[in-house]
């Protein structure tokens, strides 16, 4: 089983190195990436990714916004070179954030597997449901 990811961060170098990391993962399907707020908006309500890395500082809005404007239930990565930010003041709805750049191989690995454990229960889940 596949589970699909977006990547949301205003910079190219950092995106395409994620991207280029996250294609190890067999389990991991890329969709796309955008640049900035309004189009990844715009996007995750059409693709409604199982999982969504997300740079916290985007454009005129944060990583909240973004998060606010989401109708479904995807894995959330947080994704900051901020090192002033406060883990404990994310959104609930964060479930795993990632410092840039990314240094720990290993960290990344542990991150992937959970993210993808906690897509499939949440697919899982939704069958149930409906």
């Amino acid at each position: 089983m596949s589970y699909s990811y977006i990547i949301v961060d205003d910079d190219p170098i950092f995106t395409l190195l994620l991207k280029k990391q996250l294609q190890k993962y067999s389990k991991l399907t890329f969709i796309d990436s955008f640049r900035d707020s309004a189009s990844a908006v715009l996007n995750i309500q059409k693709i409604k990714p199982d999982l969504l890395f997300l740079d916290w500082n985007i454009d005129s809005f944060n990583g909240s916004d973004i998060i606010e404007s989401i109708s479904h239930n995807p894995v959330i990565v947080l994704i900051s070179s901020d090192p002033y930010l406060n883990v404990s003041d994310l959104p609930e709805q964060v479930t795993f954030f990632l410092q840039k750049p990314i240094k720990n191989e290993k960290a990344l690995k542990h991150i992937i597997r959970q993210a993808v454990d906690i897509a499939e229960a949440n697919r899982l889940l939704s069958r149930m449901v409906s």
